[in-house]
């Protein structure tokens, strides 16, 4: 059992089984931050000492979501991508968006949380910036009467390869496909972290139906840019 799992759990044994068979840092130091959990402190055993052994690439099952880092450290490279499903509470058209930050700094940013009361419908009025395919880092298709929104709202996009374990990397493909309906005949997504985790490469492959107008939107912080390929 991992330790996300022990957190999410509200078996005791769970937690005190694992705690004394592995004999391992890495429960100890998470499962001890306030996280309201009392047999934390309970059962926490203080002969368990060390530094965590994280992992650093994580993919999230059921929201079809995957992270790469090059450390722990407050420096390092750091980049995250999403599909899953637009059709959720509080859903926005972002199947396929990624964040990417690099020594401190946010180059590819999520927008994140806006004022609900913009629109008495926030949350159905995918017109709002922030809510649409152009509030994210994706490709965005435009003039489409059947992808109004730039992204279909009850489609998904699976993760259906990843890589874990790579001590050079690691990369995840997702199929965005489902999301731009019959606009496409086929489109994925993927995120590669290479050179031995010092280089992001965010690809897209699309076909498209006929001719179509499409953008690729990305958001970065101020005191970033980019310059022409």
């Amino acid at each position: 059992m991992s330790c996300s799992e022990i957190i999410q759990s509200n078996d005791v044994y769970d937690f005190i089984v694992s705690n004394d068979e592995r004999n391992t840092p890495l429960i100890e130091p998470i499962c001890i931050q306030p996280i309201n959990r009392q047999y934390d402190i309970l059962y926490y055993d203080t002969s368990i000492t060390g530094e965590p052994v994280l992992e650093l690439e994580y993919y999230m099952q059921g929201v079809d979501g995957y992270s790469v880092r090059s450390s722990w450290d407050k420096s390092a490279i750091y980049a995250a991508i999403i599909g899953g499903s637009n059709n959720v509470s509080h859903g926005h058209m972002d199947a396929g968006t990624f964040i990417y930050n690099n020594k401190g700094r946010t180059w590819f940013a999520d927008l994140g949380s806006d004022n609900y009361n913009y629109s008495p419908s926030y949350f159905s009025n995918y017109k709002l910036y922030r809510l649409g395919a152009e509030g994210h880092n994706i490709i965005c298709l435009a003039g489409s009467s059947a992808v109004p929104y730039g992204q279909i709202k009850n489609a998904s996009a699976p993760i259906i390869d990843y890589s874990t374990g790579d001590v050079n990397g690691g990369y995840t493909i997702i199929d965005t496909a489902p999301v731009y309906g019959s606009e496409v005949k086929s489109a994925k997504r993927g995120m590669l972290f290479t050179d031995s985790r010092s280089s992001v490469v965010i690809q897209d492959e699309i076909t498209f139906n006929g001719t179509k107008t499409a953008y690729w939107f990305g958001h970065y912080r101020i005191g970033t840019g980019y310059v022409d390929d």
